[in-house]
C-alpha cells in the first residue's frame, strides 16, 4: 500500500538526504508537490508516477531519486540565460505538458493552450534533460512566442521524419500509434505532416488520445462504438497509471486539422 501525499514527500526527503547527504531537502510551504533545495524547485509529480507503479524498496527508491535528481544537482542543463537563440535554435521543441507545471513554474514559461489541464510549451532540448523556454527568454532573444513556436515545430517535424509508426490494420478498427519514449510522442500530433500521414490512413477527420507524454493512439472516427468505448478506457487508464501524464480524454482531429476535446470515455 502506497503513502499518502505527505508520506510520500517524507520518504523523498529521507532518501534524498541519505543520497544526497550535506544538502537540506526543504519542503515547499505553498505546494505539497515541491520541494526546495537551495536554488532548485523540485516537483515530484513525475516521481511519483514512476512510484505508484509497484511497492519500491527503499534501495530501488534511492536509485530512482538519484537518476530524477542527479542531474540537476549535476549541472548537466546549461541555462538559458547563457545561450544567445542562435545558440539554442536547433535543440529547441514543442512539448506537451500538464497545465499545472505553467502554474507552478517559478518563473513564466512560455505556453499555448491545447486542451483542459494541458498546454503546449517549447523546450531546449539537452542530451540529458530539457529546460522550458521563459518569457524573460523571447524578451531577450527579441522573438514573439509564435515565431518560436514555428522553429520549434519545424525542429520536432525534423526529429520526427524516421520515427516508427505501428499500424494494426482491420477494416474500421484501424489504430495508428508512435511510442519511440523520447519524450515528444504526444507532442507529435501538432505535426502538420505527421497529421496528413495518418488522416491518409484513418481519414481526413480521425480519433486521438494523448493519455501521457510518450503515446499517441490514433483511431478511426467511424470505428464501432464499443471499439471507442475500449480504446477510450484504456487512454484513461493509460493516464491514471503511467508516468507523465497528460489527458484522460479522447480528441478528435477534423479536416482542417483543428481539435475537438470530448469527455474521457471509460471502459464498460
Amino acid at each position: 500500500m502506497h503513502d499518502d501525499d505527505a508520506g510520500f514527500r517524507d520518504r523523498v526527503i529521507r532518501i534524498a538526504g541519505q543520497v544526497f547527504p550535506g544538502m537540506d531537502f526543504v519542503p515547499d510551504p505553498e505546494e505539497p508537490d515541491v520541494l526546495i533545495v537551495g536554488k532548485w524547485r523540485l516537483g515530484l509529480q513525475n516521481l511519483r508516477a514512476k512510484y505508484e507503479l509497484g511497492e519500491i524498496s527503499d534501495e530501488d527508491f534511492a536509485t530512482m531519486v538519484e537518476d530524477h535528481f542527479g542531474s540537476i544537482f549535476a549541472n548537466e542543463t546549461p541555462s538559458l540565460d547563457d545561450l544567445s537563440l542562435d545558440e539554442i535554435r536547433d535543440q529547441l521543441r514543442l512539448q506537451v505538458m500538464p497545465a499545472d507545471y505553467v502554474q507552478a513554474a517559478p518563473v513564466p514559461i512560455v505556453a499555448f493552450p491545447f486542451a483542459t489541464g494541458i498546454a503546449v510549451g517549447i523546450v531546449a532540448d539537452f542530451p540529458q534533460s530539457y529546460a522550458y523556454v521563459r518569457q524573460v527568454d523571447l524578451e531577450r532573444w527579441k522573438i514573439s512566442p509564435e515565431e518560436l513556436h514555428e522553429i520549434a515545430l519545424e525542429n520536432l517535424e525534423a526529429i520526427s521524419r524516421d520515427i516508427d509508426v505501428h499500424l494494426s490494420k482491420n477494416d474500421a478498427e484501424t489504430i495508428l500509434a508512435i511510442d519511440s519514449g523520447d519524450g515528444y510522442d504526444a507532442a507529435r500530433i501538432l505535426i502538420p505532416g505527421l497529421q496528413d500521414f495518418i488522416a491518409s490512413h484513418l481519414g481526413e477527420t480521425f480519433r486521438f488520445g494523448i493519455p501521457n507524454r510518450d503515446f499517441l493512439i490514433c483511431w478511426r472516427l467511424d470505428c464501432s462504438p464499443e471499439f471507442h468505448r475500449q480504446l477510450g478506457g484504456k487512454i484513461a487508464e493509460d493516464h491514471a497509471e503511467r508516468p507523465y501524464a497528460l489527458s484522460p480524454s479522447v480528441f478528435v482531429r477534423n479536416s482542417e486539422g483543428n481539435f475537438h476535446e470530448q469527455p474521457g470515455v471509460q471502459a464498460p
